[in-house]
């Protein structure tokens, strides 16, 4: 961070900027109570310039910086965020929101922020700063890079949610041969949790698993349950963060086991300039219940992400590969393939609002080819033999509102549609949900 007399000198500097002739005295009396630290006072003097009409930019700028010293971070950034629209204030706010970002614990906003001054800024003080502050940042993530102490090696996340879906068994057309359209209401729970053995993100160990479970109000048989425990090793190699790991994986319907999972985990990713980059590959071996001895066989899966913060709005590209090679379920006269090799293209959006508030849009588009010649008798009763070939679209908006650092409740919308070249495959569908969620 930096040094509070280098803090200090830096607001202060800025604040003594030129004010029109019209300027209340209210502004005046607000100016002087800055400069002697009486920031309350200063604050109070702004806000009656401003009833007063008063709409200057440097009004604005100048309680904006009275709200980052009495540490009321929201306030600050909404004022800020107001100058953004001004061509001459838009550089000096963009650095001042990095400040903030900075005191509320969001370095990503801040980089980007200061990235854009380095880059943009007309003032070659501003850039400088921003340089500086970028340097201070990086050597601050080095710094992060030490071993943790006990009580920060734990971290975990707790979900619940309640929704309605308006065509449940559309989720398990893997598994359900005689699925049917219906509505049905549930209740969803979620938990995940990590713990550091050694070390820390940069060079250690750490154990980490989760819990899921959905509970239909009417179609029980869709119960779906998922249990997972890991171990993964993480290292720096040079500008890439490594993590190589194991998990096994449970899964469950109506109760019943469904698939047991063994996967491998090996991830990169690296920062690039203000963006994100972020490669996976998840080779994986499973063994089917009772009932679900198709499922048997291998899946590999690969996943790239590309994350790029610009100010207050962050930008996600991502593509996943999935090849599988299952048992299927092969019957007298009929046969299901169940080893699709799948192509996932995905883009996503998250606007920081205002502090606490962020909404999320997102849209994937998914391709499947199925190995091998699928004989059914498909929706209009005739019998079909040919390859199967699915075309999937979702779409989906969250909001989320920060009610305390460890609070939030949130609502998702999510659409989709899935077309294949087997009627009896194709659905269309739409979840609404509400949820908390609470962090540790």
């Amino acid at each position: 961070m930096l040094g509070n007399e280098f803090e200090r000198l830096l607001l202060l500097g800025l604040l003594i900027v030129p004010i029109s002739g019209q300027a209340q005295s209210e502004f005046q009396q607000g100016t002087m109570a800055f400069r002697e630290a009486r920031y309350l006072q200063a604050l109070e003097a702004f806000l009656q310039a401003e009833q007063k009409g008063d709409s200057s930019p440097t009004l604005t700028y100048n309680t904006a910086l009275t709200y980052y010293k009495l540490e009321r971070y929201d306030a600050a950034a909404e004022s800020f965020e107001r100058l953004l629209k001004e061509p001459e204030w838009r550089d000096l706010a963009r650095f001042h929101l990095g400040l903030v970002a900075e005191k509320q614990g969001n370095n990503t906003r801040a980089v980007g922020f200061y990235r854009s001054v380095e880059q943009q800024a007309r003032s070659a003080k501003l850039r400088n700063l921003a340089d500086s502050r970028l340097k201070k940042w990086e050597a601050a993530e080095r710094a992060a890079a030490e071993p943790r102490q006990p009580a920060d090696r734990f971290s975990a996340l707790f979900n619940v949610a309640t929704g309605t879906d308006d065509n449940a068994f559309g989720l398990q057309d893997d598994t359900q041969l005689d699925s049917s359209a219906g509505e049905d209401s549930y209740q969803e729970y979620f938990g995940w949790g990590q713990y550091y053995l050694s070390g820390s993100v940069s060079d250690g160990w750490r154990v980490h698993g989760f819990a899921y479970n959905r509970r239909y109000a009417d179609f029980g048989s869709l119960d779906v349950g998922a249990y997972s425990l890991g171990l993964s090793r993480h290292q720096q190699y040079r500008v890439w963060q490594a993590e190589f790991g194991f998990s096994v994986v449970s899964t469950s319907l109506d109760g019943d086991d469904l698939t047991d999972q063994n996967k491998a985990i090996i991830r990169f990713q690296r920062p690039f300039n203000a963006t994100w980059i972020s490669l996976a590959y998840m080779p994986s071996r499973h063994n089917g219940g009772a009932g679900f001895s198709h499922l048997d066989g291998w899946q590999h899966v690969a996943h790239a992400r590309w994350r790029v913060p610009v100010e207050v709005v962050s930008f996600d590209l991502e593509y996943r590969w999935e090849h599988n090679d299952r048992d299927d379920l092969a019957g007298t006269d009929e046969f299901f393939s169940y080893s699709p090799t799948r192509h996932s293209l995905g883009v996503g959006l998250d606007w920081h609002v205002s502090t606490g508030w962020e909404i999320s849009l997102g849209a994937d588009y998914r391709i499947s080819d199925y190995d091998g010649t699928n004989r059914l008798t498909d929706s209009d009763g005739v019998i079909k033999e040919k390859t199967r070939e699915a075309d999937r679209l979702r779409l989906q908006f969250k909001t989320q509102w920060q009610i305390s650092p460890n609070l939030r409740f949130g609502g998702r919308l999510e659409v989709t549609d899935n077309q294949e070249n087997f009627d009896t495959y194709s659905y269309d569908k739409r979840e609404m949900s509400l949820m908390v969620e609470y962090l540790l």
